[in-house]
C-alpha cells in the first residue's frame, strides 16, 4: 500500500491519497487492487442508500438517482442495483459505515474539511461514501459523476439535458479521497432578486462545487433553510450599515450616529453614502444587540455582515465626525507626494473587532463579514484583524485582461500590494471579481482565471467569489415572470444572451476553484462534450480555446509601461469591467485591427473557419440540441464579425461577403 501523501501545509487545501496500511483486511486490500464504476454495459449497475438526516446527504441521494436517470436514459431507476453505494457522514455515530472507512482509512475533519470526502470499499458488493458534512458527501457524488463518467454540468439553463454521447466510462482506483483546495467558493449574483430562492440556479451552483453563493442579511432569513439542503455556507454579506443602524428610526433623535461630510453636513441616506460614526459607543451598543437578536432568530447562520453602504463620492461617504477620527493612523494618510487616496478602513476594521469581540462573548463561533472595497478602502488597515473577521477583497477597478499578480499592469499592481497586506494580516480572505461585464461577452481570458487563483493559493487565502449574473430561464429569479421588474433587472434573454457567451468561463472557474492546477485544455474538452456531445464538442474546445487565447494575447503579456506615480488608475491594453466597452471593443482584441487590410481579414477568417466547421458538422448531426447551441454561439460571434466592419454569408459558411473595414481603408 502507498504511504499516505502528506496533506499541504495549509487547512483545507486539495489532497487525493491512498491511506496507510493498518491491519490485515487493508493489506489484502491493497494486495489486489480495486476500482469503482457505477455503469456496467451502458446500464446502472449502482445502488444509492441514504443513512442520515443531514439535508445536503439527503439531497446528495436524490442527485444520484436524478443524474444516474439522465444519463442512462433509464427513466425506472430508483436507486436499487447489483452493487450498492452506501451515502452517510462520519463523526456523529449515524452510520456504522461511516465510522468504520474514516477509520480505516485513519481520516479525521481536521483533514477533509467541511468540503472533503472518502470513497471505501466496504465489501465485494458495498461501498461508502462519506464526509464530515452533508456537503461533503453531496461534492463526493458530483464528483463520482464526474471522474468516473465524464459529466459535468455546464449550465444551468439546461438542467440535466446532454446531447446524444457515448458514456465515458473510467473506473475510479479506490480508496478514493478529495478535497477541495479553497474553502470559499463563491459566486455573487447581482441583478437579481434573491429574498426568495432559485432552485434551478443553487442546484447548478452545488454542482459545480460552489459552497458561498450571496446573500444579504435580508434575503438570508428568507432562504437560510432552503440553502440548506445544498451544503452552503449560512453567510451574509453585502452593504449593511443601513441594515444595522437604519437612519429612519435613529437619524430624527440621534444624527450624531451618522457620518459627517466633508461639507460638516450629517449623511443619513439610506443606502448611497449614508456611513455611521464609527467607533461612536451608542452605535456599537445598538448594532451588537441588533446582530445577537438576529443570531437568535436564526441559530443557523454562521456568517453576519457588517458591510458599510455602497458609494464612491465623497471619499466613500466616511467624513471626520470625532467618534470616526480618534479610529485613524497617521498611516491612513498619503505620503508627501502620493497620488493614492486616503484610507478608511483602519476605523473600519477596528471598529469591526470590538463589535465581534462583544457578539463573540454570547456566540463564540460565529463569524463577521467585512469589505475591502473601492479605493479609499482597499488598503489594509493599521491594526489587528479579529480572527473571526472574513474580508471580501473586492477590487472594483480591477483589470480583467491581466493577472491581479502581473507586475507589469501599473493597474493590478496596486491591487497586489493591498492583497498582500492585508494576507499578512489575516488568511480570512476572499476575492471578489467581476465577471458580470456590461456587455455580453467573456471578460477573462481562461489563463487570467488560473493565473489568479494561483496567486491566491501562493498567499494562503482562502478563495475567491465573483460577482455575476445569474443565468436563464428567469434569471431576474421572479416566482412566475410575472411581476413588475425593478429598473436592476433584465429580461430573460439577456441573461442567457449573457450565459451564452461567458458558461465556459464561469465553468472554468468552478473547477479551477477545486484544483487551481488542472489544465485548462482540459477542462474546456470536458464542457464542451457535454454540452455539445462527442463529435462537435472537440470542434467547438478549439474555437473557444482560441477565442481565449487572442483575448490574452491582447493584453500584450510581458510588456511594461513606466510607471510616473504611485497611483496609476488606468494603463494601455487594460480592459475592466466597469468601463462600459462595447462589443466592438471585445471583438477588436480578437482581430488586431492595426494589421493591414488583408492579414486583418485574413486573421478573421481563422476563426470565422473554426465556428463553421463546428456549425457545419453540427447540421450535419439533424440533434436539435446541438444544432440549437452551436448555433447560439455562431450569432454571437457574427456580431463580434460584424462590431468589427465583416458581414458573414448565410449561403456560403465560412465566407466573408462584406468587408466594410476593406472599404474604409480603402476610401470606399
Amino acid at each position: 500500500m502507498k504511504k499516505l501523501i502528506t496533506l499541504l501545509a495549509a487547512p483545507l487545501f486539495l489532497t487525493v491519497y491512498a491511506a496507510p496500511a493498518k491491519n490485515a483486511e487493508v493489506q489484502k486490500t491493497a494486495a489486489k487492487p480495486v476500482s469503482f464504476s457505477m455503469i456496467s454495459n451502458s446500464k446502472p449497475c449502482m445502488g444509492v442508500k441514504v443513512v442520515g438526516f443531514d439535508p445536503a446527504l439527503i439531497h446528495a441521494g436524490r442527485e444520484f438517482i436524478k443524474i444516474m436517470r439522465a444519463l442512462s436514459g433509464d427513466a425506472n431507476y430508483q436507486g436499487g442495483g447489483y452493487y450498492q453505494l452506501i451515502l452517510a457522514v462520519a463523526g456523529n455515530e449515524s452510520s456504522a459505515e461511516a465510522e468504520q472507512a474514516v477509520k480505516m482509512l485513519n481520516l479525521s475533519r481536521e483533514q477533509l474539511g467541511d468540503d472533503g470526502f472518502a470513497l471505501y470499499q466496504l465489501s465485494s458488493k458495498k461501498f461508502v461514501l462519506t464526509a464530515f458534512s452533508g456537503k461533503g458527501v453531496l461534492n463526493g457524488v458530483y464528483k463520482l459523476f464526474q471522474k468516473n463518467l465524464d459529466t459535468v454540468f455546464p449550465r444551468s439553463s439546461i438542467g440535466l439535458v446532454y446531447p446524444p454521447r457515448k458514456l465515458k466510462v473510467t473506473p475510479i482506483p479506490l480508496p478514493y479521497i478529495d478535497k477541495p483546495f479553497f474553502s470559499v467558493r463563491g459566486l455573487s449574483v447581482s441583478s437579481s432578486i434573491w429574498k426568495y430562492d432559485n432552485p434551478a440556479f443553487n442546484t447548478f451552483l452545488a454542482r459545480n462545487f460552489i459552497n458561498a453563493p450571496s446573500a444579504s442579511p435580508a434575503s438570508l432569513e428568507a432562504t437560510s433553510g432552503t440553502r440548506m439542503q445544498y451544503g452552503f455556507m449560512q453567510k451574509a454579506g453585502g452593504h449593511t450599515f443601513h441594515y444595522w443602524l437604519p437612519a429612519s428610526i435613529y437619524a430624527k433623535d440621534h444624527p450624531e450616529y451618522f457620518g459627517v461630510d466633508q461639507n460638516g453636513k450629517t449623511n443619513k441616506k439610506f443606502y448611497h453614502g449614508g456611513q455611521i460614526a464609527l467607533g461612536h459607543p451608542e452605535v456599537t451598543d445598538i448594532i451588537v444587540r441588533r446582530m445577537i437578536a438576529y443570531k437568535k432568530r436564526h441559530p443557523n447562520i454562521q456568517y453576519l455582515a457588517f458591510g458599510y453602504n455602497d458609494t464612491d463620492s465623497g471619499g466613500i461617504g466616511f467624513g471626520d465626525d470625532p467618534w470616526s477620527v480618534k479610529l485613524d493612523s497617521p498611516k491612513d494618510y498619503p505620503k508627501p507626494g502620493s497620488k493614492r487616496y486616503r484610507t478608511y478602513s483602519t476605523r473600519y476594521i477596528k471598529t469591526a473587532n470590538e463589535i465581534i469581540t462583544r457578539v463573540n462573548k454570547v456566540y463564540p463561533d460565529l463569524k463577521m463579514h467585512v469589505y475591502a472595497y473601492h479605493w479609499w478602502m482597499i488598503q489594509a488597515p493599521d491594526c489587528e484583524v479579529h480572527p473571526n473577521l472574513l474580508v471580501e477583497f473586492a477590487p472594483l477597478y480591477k483589470c480583467g485582461i491581466h493577472s491581479v499578480s502581473d507586475d507589469n499592469c501599473l493597474r493590478n499592481s496596486i491591487f497586489k500590494e493591498h492583497l498582500s497586506n492585508w494576507a499578512k494580516k489575516t488568511k480570512n480572505i476572499y476575492f471578489r471579481d467581476y465577471f458580470g461585464s456590461s456587455g455580453l461577452y467573456p471578460l477573462f481570458p481562461l489563463e487570467i482565471i488560473q493565473q489568479d487563483l494561483k496567486f491566491y493559493k501562493s498567499l494562503g487565502i482562502r478563495g475567491a467569489a465573483p460577482e455575476t449574473r445569474p443565468d436563464s430561464p428567469n434569471g431576474a429569479n421572479l416566482r412566475d415572470g410575472s411581476q413588475s421588474m425593478p429598473r436592476w433587472l433584465h429580461p430573460d434573454a439577456h441573461y442567457e444572451t449573457f450565459w451564452d457567451a461567458t458558461a465556459i468561463m464561469h465553468f472554468v472557474f468552478f473547477q479551477l476553484l477545486w484544483d487551481p492546477d488542472q489544465k485548462i485544455e482540459d477542462l474546456v474538452q470536458q464542457y464542451c462534450r457535454n454540452y455539445y456531445g462527442d463529435k462537435i464538442g472537440p470542434l467547438m474546445a478549439k474555437y473557444h480555446l482560441e477565442m481565449s487565447r487572442r483575448f490574452l494575447a491582447s493584453g500584450n503579456p510581458g510588456k511594461t509601461v513606466p510607471r510616473k506615480s504611485d497611483f496609476v488608475d488606468n494603463t494601455p491594453w487594460c480592459f475592466c469591467w466597469n468601463w462600459e466597452k462595447h462589443i466592438g471593443d471585445y471583438a477588436g482584441r480578437l482581430v488586431n485591427r492595426k494589421q493591414p487590410a488583408k492579414a486583418r481579414k485574413a486573421d478573421a477568417l481563422k476563426l470565422v473557419k473554426l465556428i463553421t466547421d463546428a456549425r457545419t458538422a453540427a447540421a450535419k448531426t439533424e440533434n436539435s440540441i446541438i444544432r440549437t447551441r452551436v448555433e447560439k454561439d455562431y450569432d454571437l460571434f457574427k456580431r463580434y464579425m460584424l462590431s468589427l466592419g465583416y458581414e458573414l454569408s448565410h449561403r456560403k459558411p465560412g465566407v466573408i461577403i462584406r468587408s466594410w473595414q476593406e472599404e474604409t481603408d480603402y476610401g470606399m
